[in-house]
């Protein structure tokens, strides 16, 4: 997120909102993913 702000100089408020949401949309994708891989392994373990 420090990088998209320092390109605020750079880039319209409409693209720094934009590559915000891109990076904040792929962040909760991943956190879900890796939640998910650990709820399987939980249960791969639970049941020996």
């Amino acid at each position: 997120m420090d990088a998209i702000k320092k390109l605020n100089s750079i880039l319209p408020k409409d693209d720094l909102k934009r590559l915000e949401k891109e990076v904040d949309d792929l962040t909760k994708k991943f956190i879900k993913t890796a939640e998910d891989v650990c709820k399987a392994k939980e249960k791969e373990i639970s049941q020996g």
